[in-house]
C-alpha cells in the first residue's frame, strides 16, 4: 500500500512528470513533447502533440 501512496502523492503534487513518465511505457506513433497544455482553462489538453494507436496499446502488444 505504501507504493499505491507515494505514486498517488506524486500523481497529486507533479501530474505533469507523473504522467510524462508514465507515457513512456506508451508505443506512440508520434511522441509527445508536451505533456500538458493548459493554455485554455477548463480545456485541458495531454499529450497535444502526440500520436498513437489506442487499439495496439490495449490489445495487439
Amino acid at each position: 500500500m505504501g507504493d499505491y501512496r507515494a505514486t498517488y502523492d506524486r500523481s497529486i503534487r507533479d501530474p505533469e512528470g507523473f504522467w510524462g513518465d508514465a507515457a513512456g511505457l506508451v508505443d506512440w506513433i508520434k511522441k509527445p513533447q508536451r505533456v500538458l497544455d493548459d493554455s485554455r482553462p477548463p480545456f485541458y489538453r495531454w499529450f497535444p502533440d502526440a500520436t498513437l494507436n489506442t487499439c495496439y496499446n490495449a490489445l495487439d502488444r
